[in-house]
């Protein structure tokens, strides 16, 4: 677990510390264009990403977790809760 008062920079630390040993994916809320942290249960799956830091790697929540998990880390913002 991870945690900050930014999930950007609560990654960024983690990574640091070796806490994160692949590239990290944020749950982020599709709005538009532009991708945002918010309370999950508020969206329709379809608006749910799994989306890294620097936006290269965008996977939709309804992939396997288990198939995330190989390459990726997953990172989970408390916003809203």
């Amino acid at each position: 677990m991870i945690t900050g008062d930014n999930i950007l920079t609560a990654c960024s630390v983690a990574q640091q510390l070796r806490i994160l040993t692949k590239t990290p994916l944020i749950c982020s809320i599709l709005q538009g264009t532009s991708y945002s942290f918010h309370l999950v249960s508020y969206f329709s799956p379809d608006e749910v990403w799994w989306i890294s830091p620097d936006e290269a790697h965008k996977h939709p929540m309804t992939d396997e977790v288990s198939s995330l998990l190989a390459n990726y880390d997953l990172c989970l913002s408390g916003v809203g809760t």
